[in-house]
């Protein structure tokens, strides 16, 4: 009789072991009210269970819409405070944990991983707002062509700008730390990288350094968000120079000035230093706020500096292929991903892309390629 016992206490836990399904945590990406997010959530459950995903799903509405949708920056910060907040609800979750986000999202979940240990097996990322160089340090583009660079920096030694200024530090300065590159470097090996080289909102501007406010709108309005990520990185720092639209006062492009409101540095001063650590104080960019300056700062506190002053010099990685770091990637702007007959009337050039948020958006007869492939490389068809 005992025997017995066992043998079935072994059965039961063989069924429980091969039965289990895994956690599939949803983040939304930024500018979601809370109705909104239970529309994501809807939407993304309904086209991966169609999908044939097994799974228990677990929706996370976040706070990603603090002031009118051009505060993009300041909710990048709080994407850091949520990852603080979200790591212990997953590892109090037993079983096998998948996180899937959605743009700024991923900046949660990210984090989430990276800086507070949760414990995730697959990290999928759907058109991702974090600068690419985030994975791979490699790809930030120090030369003044770069379209990331303002155009009133470009004649500036890179050495003097904010992006640059964490290199004159060691890495146990928190000011050492104030960089995008390999900032999320633990989080590739779990990571798969859902990308649209269709994506209006990650799109950069080909035509300029400085893409106004008004290139990506269309006659008919329906293109308004094209190149914002763009827009936002360009003018960190700028905010006194051009108002309210997609800007901070946080250090980035914008220059230090003297007590007449003159730059402190001029190009040919910059360009004239020959010992570089005279930068370190001695800023040609705005320190502003002065907090920025502080060596023991938190990781928290480096991190909002970072979202809101520090700009990234890569392309989002929602536009980027990362194959070459080992991170599966999959462009979703292509006829493997794209079936039937796209639904989107042919509205210029972007008529017949894959989108920044298609993936809630477009019926699920047009995306179940995507969803599949989610949940083949998420391991939720077990």
């Amino acid at each position: 009789m005992k025997a017995l016992i066992v043998a079935f206490a072994f059965a039961m836990y063989t069924f429980r072991l091969f039965a289990e399904v895994s956690n599939v945590f949803f983040i939304h990406g930024a500018n979601v009210n809370e109705p909104d997010a239970r529309i994501w959530a809807s939407q993304m459950f309904k086209k991966l269970w169609w999908a044939g995903a097994k799974m228990n799903f677990i929706p996370v509405a976040w706070e990603s819409d603090i002031g009118p949708s051009y505060n993009y920056q300041v909710n990048v910060s709080n994407a850091f405070v949520t990852a603080q907040r979200l790591a212990p609800m997953i590892n109090a979750t037993p079983g096998r944990n998948v996180v899937i986000a959605h743009s700024l999202g991923t900046v949660v979940g990210a984090s989430a991983i990276q800086d507070h240990g949760a414990r995730v097996d697959k990290f999928i990322m759907l058109n991702s707002a974090i600068p690419s160089e985030a994975f791979d340090p490699s790809l930030a583009d120090l030369s003044p062509t770069n379209k990331l660079v303002h155009d009133e920096w470009t004649g500036y030694t890179n050495a003097c700008w904010a992006a640059q200024w964490h290199t004159l530090f060691p890495t146990n300065d928190a000011r050492g730390m104030l960089t995008w590159r390999g900032r999320f470097a633990n989080v590739a090996p779990i990571a798969v990288n859902f990308y649209s080289s269709g994506d209006e909102v990650l799109e950069i501007y080909p035509n300029a350094h400085n893409p106004g406010w008004y290139n990506g709108f269309s006659p008919s309005g329906n293109w308004g968000e094209r190149y914002s990520w763009h827009k936002q990185e360009l003018y960190k720092g700028r905010k006194t120079m051009l108002g309210f639209i997609g800007t901070t006062e946080w250090s980035g492009w914008g220059f230090k000035e003297n007590a007449i409101g003159l730059r402190a540095w001029s190009e040919d001063d910059a360009n004239a230093v020959v010992d570089l650590s005279m930068f370190a104080t001695n800023m040609v960019f705005n320190p502003y706020p002065a907090s920025i300056t502080n060596a023991v700062a938190t990781r928290m506190e480096t991190d909002f500096h970072l979202a809101q002053g520090i700009p990234a010099l890569s392309t989002p990685t929602g536009r980027t292929n990362l194959w070459h770091k080992r991170i599966p990637s999959f462009d979703m702007n292509t006829a493997e991903f794209m079936t039937n007959a796209w639904p989107r009337p042919d509205d210029g050039e972007l008529g017949g892309r894959f989108l920044h948020s298609d993936i809630k958006n477009i019926a699920y007869a047009f995306v179940h390629p995507v969803f599949r492939k989610i949940v083949e490389v998420g391991g939720l068809n077990q």
